[in-house]
């Protein structure tokens, strides 16, 4: 018994502080526009969409073990154990990214994975400097890579044409990311401080940051609407709406917790949020396509 409650214990560990759920938003994005299009599933590319992410944070987290020591003991915990093995991991990931792609047999999408894939390593490695000279760069630049990747990845893979939608969809992931990355920093502050990184929360506060990021939570609701009575994207769409109050309960219960409590908001309801977009516009699909017909 002992010994299947240490695997358990292990696998929500590696689940929740391997990056598995941060990686399972790039397939979820990617569902988001497969639904609007009505495009084709393709299972390996949803794979590949899954894997960069993953290839990109586990390298951060793994990095970064010191760091998170002073915000989050049980992750630098956990990680440190898991350091050994963690090379094996990686290759496995990173080949198994690369098969895939292959098989997918696109040069273009080729590249496009090539450049949000270099462009998060390079972050770990050289990019992050900038976060301590430059204002929000961390913010702004993690955001973007998201932003792009979640945009672009259908554009490449099914040869689209970028149209006001793709643009809406960018802006709209670009604003509801920006949220949860800066959510993100507030647990981080001391180590970030620590770093000399010039967050939004270190430069603003912890309060004024959560003024912030619930007027971007309403901005983001204006755009959705306007999106949908302008027919920019299909009425349905409107079921991500839902997500407003959503990403407004974790800012409220993230501003009056702190600790291990603050944790919970952060690694797991926070991002969890990207996950349940897919199925809250398909069941709004199906329910208003229902009425319709």
């Amino acid at each position: 018994m002992s010994t299947l409650s240490s695997i358990i214990s292990r696998f929500r560990n590696e689940v929740i502080y391997g990056g598995h759920i941060t990686a399972l938003i790039g397939p979820s994005f990617v569902l988001i526009s497969i639904i609007i299009l009505e495009l084709p599933l393709n299972y390996t590319s949803l794979m590949v969409a899954y894997l960069i992410p993953l290839l990109v944070y586990s390298y951060n987290y793994q990095k970064e073990l010191e760091i998170d020591k002073l915000t989050n003991s049980d992750k630098t915990r956990y990680l440190s154990d898991r350091n050994r093995v963690f090379p094996y991991l990686f290759y496995t990931y990173l080949i198994l990214t690369i098969v895939l792609s292959v098989l997918i047999n696109s040069l273009s999408f080729i590249i496009f994975l090539a450049i949000i894939f270099t462009g998060g390593i390079l972050y770990t490695i050289i990019f992050k400097r900038l976060a301590s000279i430059v204002p929000a760069f961390k913010n702004v630049f993690s955001t973007a890579v998201w932003a792009y990747s979640g945009t672009f990845f259908n554009i490449f893979l099914y040869s689209l044409t970028l149209d006001v939608m793709f643009i809406f969809l960018f802006v709209f992931i670009y604003l509801k990311i920006f949220i949860n990355n800066v959510f993100f920093d507030i647990k981080d502050m001391a180590t970030d401080k620590q770093e000399g990184l010039m967050t939004i929360p270190i430069m603003i506060g912890k309060k004024n940051t959560y003024y912030l990021l619930s007027l971007l939570n309403v901005i983001s609701l204006i755009i959705l609407i306007y999106s949908v009575y302008t027919s920019i994207v299909p009425l349905y769409t409107i079921s991500l709406g839902v997500f407003s109050l959503y990403t407004q309960y974790y800012l409220i219960k993230g501003n009056s917790t702190a600790g291990k409590d603050l944790l919970k908001y952060t690694y797991i309801i926070s991002d969890a949020e990207f996950i349940l977009w897919p199925i809250a516009l398909f069941i709004g699909k199906i329910m208003m396509n229902g009425t319709i017909f």
